[in-house]
Formats: C-alpha cells, sequence, structure tokens
C-alpha cells in the first residue's frame, strides 16, 4: 500500500474519529444524496482562471454529514478544561474550521505529507483539517489500489495555513476545499491542462469520485458539464444502480446534486467537505475565540445605487473592494452596470458573527450607464 497521510498533526485522535465514519462506506443503495443542501456555484472572477466561486450564504447543515450523532471529542471536556486547554495548548485540541468556507479561518491546520500518490503545486496554500486531508488521502489511495500505476495527481490549493483570503479564491479560507487536479489518459500531463473527453482518464476519475461519495463527508464536487456527461456515461455502464449515479450528477432544473457544473472546471476539480468535528470545534470554541483574537472574517454589504459614468473599477476604488468581489456579491456575467439598479458592494470586517445584508433587485428593467 502507497504511503498517504497528513503531516504528523499536534494531537493525533482516535481512529474512530478520522478518514471515515462508521456509518461512511454505504452503499449507493443507501446513500441518500439528495440530503446535500443547495449551494450555487458562480462563475469564475474576471482574470482568475483559477477561481471556484461558490455562494455559502445558506446557512451549512451538519445534520447532511455521515457523521451526525457521531460523539464529539470536547464531549468529555468541562467549560473549564476546555477554556484551559485552548489557553494553554491549543494543539492538542485538533484542527477548527472557524466561519465558512467563502468567510473564514482554519486553527491547528495540517498538511499532506510526501506522498507518491500527489504533488503539492503549493505547499504554502496546502492546510487544511485533518479530516479534510484524511478524506483526501483515503480517496487517492483506493484509486490507485483499484488502478495499478496510477501516476501522482496534483494538488492545488486548500487553504493559507491559518486560513483566511488567498488569492485567487473568495472561498479556500477554513481549511474544507480542496483543487484537484484531474487524472488524463496520458501519464506526462502537465498540472492545469484542460481535459476533454478524449484526454480525462474517465476509469479513475470514477473511481475517485465514488469513493469520495461513498466513503467521505464530501459536500460538493465542481466539474464542469462536458467531462460530467462522459464520467456519468462510464458509471452507468458499470454501476448496478444507474439511478443512483444520475442523482450524483448536475442536470439543468433538478436539484443540486453532489456533482456540481462549474464553467471552465476543465481543468481541476473543486472538492468541499463536511467536518462534522472542526466545524463543531469551532462552535463549541465560539465564545472563547474572541479572547484570543481569533475571530472570522465576515462580509458586510452597503448599498450603492448606480448613476451615469459608473464602472466597476470606480466603484472598486471608491470602496476598497475588487471588481471580482462586486460582480460576485450581485451574480453578474458581463461587466455593465445600470442606471438606477441597487448593488451590494461587500465590505470586509472583523466579526465573530456573519452579518450579511440581502437586498432585492428592481423589479423593472433599468437602462444601462455609460462606460
Amino acid at each position: 500500500m502507497l504511503a498517504c497521510g497528513r503531516q504528523a498533526a499536534p494531537r493525533a485522535r482516535d481512529s474512530a474519529e478520522l478518514s471515515t465514519s462508521s456509518n461512511a462506506k454505504a452503499s449507493p443503495d443507501s446513500r441518500d444524496v439528495s440530503k446535500h443542501h443547495s449551494v450555487t456555484a458562480t462563475e469564475p472572477d474576471d482574470g482568475s482562471s483559477l477561481d471556484d466561486e461558490v455562494n455559502d450564504e445558506v446557512d451549512e447543515s451538519e445534520g447532511t454529514s455521515k457523521a451526525r450523532g457521531r460523539p464529539h471529542p470536547f464531549d468529555s471536556m468541562s467549560e473549564a478544561s476546555l477554556r484551559e486547554a485552548f489557553e494553554s495548548r491549543p494543539e492538542s485540541l485538533g484542527s477548527i474550521s472557524i466561519g465558512t468556507p467563502n468567510s473564514g479561518q482554519l486553527l491547528n491546520g495540517v498538511q499532506p505529507k510526501e506522498s507518491p500518490l500527489y504533488h503539492l503545486v503549493d505547499p504554502s496554500h496546502a492546510w487544511g483539517t485533518e479530516e479534510t486531508v484524511d478524506y483526501l488521502c483515503h480517496a487517492l489511495s483506493v484509486v490507485a489500489r483499484l488502478h495499478p500505476g496510477t501516476p501522482a495527481v496534483d494538488i492545488g490549493h486548500l487553504s493559507a495555513k491559518v486560513g483566511g483570503p488567498i488569492r485567487p479564491h473568495h472561498s479556500h479560507q477554513s481549511g474544507r476545499d480542496v483543487d484537484l487536479g484531474l487524472y488524463y489518459r496520458d501519464i506526462g500531463t502537465r498540472w492545469y491542462t484542460h481535459a476533454t473527453r478524449d484526454t480525462l482518464d474517465v476509469p479513475r476519475t470514477w473511481t475517485l469520485i465514488r469513493t469520495l461519495v461513498t466513503d467521505t463527508d464530501i459536500e460538493m464536487i465542481l466539474l464542469d458539464q462536458s467531462l460530467q456527461d462522459v464520467i456519468k456515461d462510464y458509471a452507468q455502464s458499470v454501476e448496478t444502480e444507474t439511478a443512483w449515479v444520475s442523482h450524483l450528477f448536475h442536470t439543468s432544473g433538478a436539484r443540486a446534486a453532489v456533482v456540481r457544473h462549474s464553467p471552465g472546471h476543465t481543468t481541476h476539480m473543486h472538492l468541499r467537505f463536511f467536518n462534522p468535528i472542526a466545524q463543531q470545534s469551532a462552535k463549541r470554541l465560539a465564545h472563547i475565540l474572541p479572547s484570543r483574537r481569533i475571530e472570522r472574517v465576515s462580509t458586510n454589504y452597503v448599498v450603492h445605487v448606480a448613476t451615469s459614468g459608473d464602472t466597476l473599477a470606480k466603484l472598486a476604488s471608491r470602496y476598497h473592494t475588487t471588481i471580482g468581489a462586486i460582480r460576485q456579491a450581485n451574480r453578474m456575467h458581463d461587466f455593465q452596470l445600470f442606471v438606477g439598479h441597487r448593488y451590494n458592494i461587500p465590505v470586509s470586517t472583523s466579526s465573530t458573527t456573519r452579518e450579511t445584508t440581502r437586498l432585492s433587485s428592481p423589479s423593472s428593467a433599468p437602462r444601462r450607464t455609460s462606460n
């Protein structure tokens, strides 16, 4: 078995808390993929080909994870012992995922250790929670075991060591996101090469997706529809539960699936995991984190009513934000502003709670502003 895992974590948790929970290896016919809540994928930011934008304003539900009802490591700790541990030896508490992927931080993150199964493209931004790294390692190990001769796959960004914003992403902030390279038929294919139905190693890719769904707490997989179609066709040819396969993949107009369309994701797939332990740890420590100035970065919004002559560049400069952030906040598919339209302008602030003001657009069609 090829070695795979994470760099020695500050605290070694019980094996039952890691990688796969007692019910994680659910068979396809018992796996209810419809329980995954809807998270809408948005288009890549301007000029940011690496950007994986996912709207995470919807409150995330840990009830959809496979670890529901599983004991948490903090359950046996008193309030006093928990506070003492955090103050004197925070590393003993394991990984903590604070906030959300688009507005969060990471405490006690770990890195994937060196392995012939993968190559870290940017080690300085390859930090995740223990759960995320263990889930990823498990899935890659299964692919290597079932497909002898599997080449090393590239792993792009996870998070920064302490989380928070990293370029060019809005997400990847709390240790739960992974940019994972693709398996290609040509073993020598370089990182971030566009895949097609003819160049993608479909059998290995399906094994990866299947393992993520059945053996881990995967929340979503972002992949371009053109690649989804060929993978789905192959999966239905080798699986007996074809209906289960269909539910996994994005279909226009249907409910959210685990594998979701995101334009341009033909160079890599974006993985996001539920972290029932690390996320719950943050909630349990919410009243302590501010005392150590470990707080989440939340995004508030101010409202700007567009007038003639306004441009995205002018608004970004005026409000000390970016063009991409404004476009994402308003679900814009181009760079055009409209006179009289109310635009949400994101302003980052340090806070222990998320405060987002949602505003509706005017019902009448506004007229364009000048460029």
